[in-house]
């Protein structure tokens, strides 16, 4: 009954067989119907599902999954790539404004610590003339009030003078602070910046991948071969301690695999 109501053409079960059928009617209607409509790799051998065996059809629908599940893996890998540019544009973005923003302050307190210079300069300049000007006064003067007069001014000067150079100091100290934070900001975004290239490349290796279906296909085999092989290592090293005549068995049976892929490798 599954049967009769999973396939609506009669003739294809009488072909099929009802074993290959049921194997079959896991997939659904339209993959069933592309699926029995092509050819399948068996052993070297282009196959069609009438001529297989059930086992032969077995391996055939366990391949198609495999391609499959690869196929949406390297879709995936697509995604992760063009989120990997996406991030790493707006990374850089972020890192770009922020040494901009890291340069306009430098330049501004660059402006500042001159002018505190040009200040310093000009007050300590003031204060050297007040010092060596002479004192004009008449002959009644109180020299001991002029002397007081002049000492005061000298006072105000060297206030002035001490507070121009104690900006000039906090101006100077501030620029260094920010121009060793632009350093770091710039050496933080070209570390960023090779780390994202690095991701990237990586994410856009593997969606090239998914752009030729049969690469995606061979290495899904691939590394299914390479687990079977180092699963079969590690049965083989604990065989050969305890049977060494099976071990040798085993041996051989490696190094013909291994001979049947280099004959694989070989054919161009």
């Amino acid at each position: 009954m599954q049967l009769a109501q999973t396939y609506s053409n009669a003739s294809a079960l009488t072909h099929l067989g009802q074993t290959k059928a049921l194997m079959l009617a896991v997939l659904s209607e339209d993959d069933r119907n592309v699926f029995m409509s092509e050819t399948h790799l068996v052993g070297g051998e282009e196959k069609a599902v009438i001529d297989m065996t059930s086992r032969e059809l077995a391996a055939a629908i366990k391949e198609r999954d495999e391609a499959l599940k690869a196929v949406e893996q390297a879709k995936a890998g697509q995604t992760a790539a063009e989120q990997a540019r996406e991030k790493m544009a707006a990374d850089m973005a972020m890192a770009n404004e922020r040494v901009a923003g890291l340069n306009d302050l430098v330049e501004r307190y660059s402006a500042e610590a001159l002018e505190r210079q040009e200040t310093l300069a000009q007050v300590t300049a003031e204060l050297e003339a007040l010092k060596s000007r002479p004192v004009e006064v008449a002959v009644e003067a109180d020299h001991a009030a002029v002397e007081a007069a002049r000492k005061e001014a000298e006072a105000v000067m060297r206030a002035q003078v001490d507070q121009a150079e104690a900006a000039q100091k906090k101006a100077r100290a501030n620029l260094m602070e920010l121009s060793s934070a632009l350093q770091r900001a710039k050496l933080e975004r070209e570390q960023a910046e090779v780390e994202l290239r690095k991701q990237l490349a990586q994410a856009e290796k593997k969606a090239a991948l998914a752009s030729n279906e049969d690469l995606v296909l061979f290495n899904a085999l691939f590394e299914q071969v390479q687990e079977l092989v180092n699963k079969m290592g590690g049965v083989l090293l604990k065989v050969r301690p305890k049977d060494p005549e099976k071990a040798r068995g085993l041996s051989k049976a490696l190094l013909a695999l291994s001979e049947k892929i280099q004959e694989e490798a070989g054919h161009e």
